[in-house]
C-alpha cells in the first residue's frame, strides 16, 4: 500500500494524538498519582485505540474542515482546562463543563471518522466487488454454453 497525500494527516494523528490526549487527560483529571494502579493502563489503551482509529481511517476523510473544526474545539477545551487550573479555579463547574465538552468532542471525532470510513471507504469497495461479481458469473455461463456446444 502506497502512502498518498491524504495519509500524512493520519500519520501525524496516529503518532501524536494518542499520547497527547493521554497526557491531557492525566493533567485535566489530575491522575498523576495513579502510577501503580490499572487505571493508567486502561486509560492508555482506550485512548490509543481512539487515536489509532483516527490515524488508520484518516485516508477516507473527505470533509476535512469539519474534522479540523472538531480538533480545534478539543484544543480549545484543553487550553481552557489548563488555564482554569493555573488560575486556581480547578474545582469550578466551568472546568467540568470543558472536560465534558472535550470528552464529547473526542467521541464525535471518532464517530465522524467511522462514518467517513463507511461512506468513503467500505461502501465504495463493496460496490466495486458487487459490480465485478455479475461479470464473473456471465463469463462462467458463456464458458458452460460453449463447452456444451
Amino acid at each position: 500500500m502506497k502512502f498518498t497525500k491524504n495519509d500524512y494527516l493520519g500519520i501525524i494523528l496516529a503518532t501524536l494524538a494518542g499520547p497527547g490526549i493521554f497526557l491531557i487527560i492525566l493533567s485535566a483529571y489530575d491522575l498523576w498519582d495513579h502510577r501503580h494502579t490499572p487505571l493508567l493502563g486502561f486509560l492508555a489503551v482506550n485512548v490509543a485505540i481512539g487515536g489509532g482509529i483516527i490515524g488508520a481511517f484518516s485516508r477516507f476523510i473527505k470533509n476535512k474542515t469539519r474534522f479540523m473544526a472538531l480538533i480545534a474545539i478539543l484544543i480549545i477545551c484543553i487550553l481552557a482546562i489548563k488555564l482554569l487550573q493555573w488560575t486556581d479555579n480547578s474545582e469550578s463547574s466551568l472546568k467540568l463543563l470543558f472536560i465534558w465538552l472535550g470528552i464529547i468532542d473526542f467521541m464525535l471525532i471518532n464517530a465522524i471518522i467511522g462514518w467517513e470510513f463507511l461512506a468513503n471507504g467500505l461502501v465504495p469497495a463493496l460496490d466495486r466487488i458487487k459490480e465485478k461479481k455479475p461479470v464473473e458469473e456471465q463469463n462462467e455461463e458463456t464458458e458452460l454454453a460453449s463447452n456444451q456446444a
